[in-house]
């Protein structure tokens, strides 16, 4: 089993906490930018509804009534984006925890979390859905950056064979293998 290089986590923990600041500051621009453009849809619908109702013609207010419902949808779709881009709702330190858990245990992470969440994890993981074998089960040559990575952050265990594989055995130990 592999574990995180110290060094390493020291690391992720600054990186995480830039990208943390810089999601939160996207998030809230965004949301200034949406109140701005939420504003202004309104205005608009007033200013129609000010419209259809100034008006005598039948044909002018149901011009005006379907542009009410087209620009009252978009206010609509606005309202339930901004609420699932981003969820500021998970605090900081549990997706820290998870950041670092993950690259720490994967499967321990993997078995932590709900069924929404290893979807998002396994997309992160790997590019694609698994090739299945009934012979062989899943199968897959692709191995993704982040696995590479995670393997190049990762102090093997003591209990690893290591890289550089074994050394083939003495003349001395060949011959008592070869007599026996």
């Amino acid at each position: 089993m592999r574990t995180l290089k110290s060094e390493v986590g020291k690391l992720v923990n600054v990186v995480f906490d830039r990208i943390w600041k810089e999601e939160v500051n996207n998030f809230q621009k965004s949301e200034k930018n949406k109140s701005v453009e939420r504003k202004n849809l309104e205005e608009k619908i007033e200013k129609l509804t000010d419209m259809t109702l100034k008006t005598n013609s039948e044909r002018l207010k149901r011009a005006y009534e379907k542009q009410i419902e087209k620009t009252m949808t978009e206010l609509e779709k606005m309202s339930d984006v901004s609420i699932e881009e981003l969820d500021l709702n998970i605090p900081y330190q549990t997706a820290i925890e998870k950041a670092t858990g993950l690259l720490k245990s994967p499967y321990k992470i993997w078995e932590s979390v709900d069924v929404k969440e290893k979807h998002q994890l396994f997309f992160f993981i790997f590019e694609q859905k698994l090739p299945y074998s009934k012979i062989e089960g899943y199968r897959t040559d692709n191995i993704l950056s982040a696995i590479r990575l995670f393997e190049e952050f990762a102090t093997p265990s003591t209990n690893d064979v290591d890289r550089t594989g074994l050394e083939p055995a003495t003349p001395s130990l060949q011959m008592r293998c070869s007599t026996r």
